[in-house]
């Protein structure tokens, strides 16, 4: 299971590629899955051991996610309230 974090306008995505490719983090950049909303949309998902760091970099950056998800493909995402 990944972590997506889905953003209020592609600015914020585009904005934490472009950091977490500079600090060499882990990540992909994907477009918002169906089973998370079928509206247009950018996403970042990454490993849960990675949450805290990039939500670190968010808060330092000024880059609002809309959500947060526990995310496996094919199935119900999961808000993410932290640790599962």
């Amino acid at each position: 299971m990944d972590i997506v974090i889905v953003f209020t306008s592609y600015y914020f995505a585009d904005k934490l590629d472009k950091i977490l490719t500079a600090q060499g983090i882990a990540f992909k950049l994907i477009a918002v899955p169906p089973e998370i909303s079928d509206a247009c949309g950018m996403a970042i998902r990454i490993q849960p051991s990675l949450i805290d760091t990039v939500k670190a970099i968010m808060k330092d950056n000024h880059i609002s996610p809309s959500h947060i998800y526990w995310y496996t493909r094919g199935e119900e995402p999961i808000v993410y309230k932290g640790s599962q």
